[in-house]
């Protein structure tokens, strides 16, 4: 007789525990203590701030640990996505240091089907329709962004899509962030999202200066520049999908 041993199969994490982890990196990464000031945010079937802005890392780590739980505690909510998006812009014009870029980070497993358009349009007369498409979205998300503009505040939300094309809507994604005129990007999983916020936040942040050097007694500048890095400090928000669908495994 022959006996045959099989390895245990290794349970795969949530992705939501994935999505934490990644954003735990980011923070690690990226934020500058008493300097930098974060907040966590969730969105399901509502809008809810987990922590608000704080220059404690310690803070956003807890954020964190409560967005987790939230998707853990298995309340099986929608995807309020679009509406998320206006939700984070309206937290920072409410609580946010105008001195200093706002960029939302919002993360999402699937497709909006929770956002109203009285999220975006108090004139419809229907404020319970839900919202037609992403270039409707967009649009109402640009307008916002252009009128803060104007008066000198720098907003910049950061959207990321994670999953198969099966999940993830990539042509609505890419839709709204065209129209709303900030990026967004389709990544397969989560292990990629930690590398991809440091990069487009440290671009949002870091500026280069050109300094000349000075020779002899001359007040003169070489051709021999150097590029001095500065770094401003930010208002981020870390927005997490509450959705049901982020306790399954990748």
């Amino acid at each position: 007789m022959s006996f045959f041993s099989r390895t245990p199969a290794v349970a795969k994490p949530a992705k939501i525990s994935m999505a934490t982890l990644a954003s735990r990196t980011f923070v690690q990464r990226f934020h500058i203590p008493k300097t930098d000031r974060g907040t966590v945010h969730t969105f399901g079937n509502t809008h809810r701030v987990e922590t608000p802005l704080d220059t404690d890392p310690a803070r956003v780590h807890q954020g964190l640990d409560f967005a987790e739980r939230a998707v853990k505690s298995g309340a099986n909510e929608g995807t309020r996505f679009y509406a998320a998006v206006t939700d984070a812009i309206t937290y920072f014009i409410n609580n946010g240091d105008p001195r200093y870029p706002w960029v939302p980070i919002v993360v999402t497993d699937g497709m909006d089907n929770r956002s109203k358009v009285a999220d975006f349009d108090l004139d419809w007369a229907d404020k319970q329709q839900l919202v037609p498409n992403a270039r409707f979205a967009g649009r109402y998300i640009a307008r916002g962004l252009a009128a803060l503009g104007a008066i000198g505040i720098v907003c910049r939300p950061v959207v990321v899509g994670v999953g198969s094309d099966k999940q993830i809507d990539v042509n609505a994604i890419h839709t709204l962030g065209q129209t709303g005129g900030f990026p967004t990007f389709h990544i397969g999983s989560f292990d990629k999202l930690a590398d991809l916020l440091t990069d487009e936040v440290t671009k949002i942040v870091v500026t280069k200066k050109i300094i000349g050097h000075r020779v002899g007694g001359y007040d003169l500048l070489t051709t021999h520049n150097t590029a001095h890095l500065q770094r401003f400090p930010v208002e981020y928000a870390i927005i997490v999908d509450r959705s049901g669908s982020m306790n399954n495994a990748e």
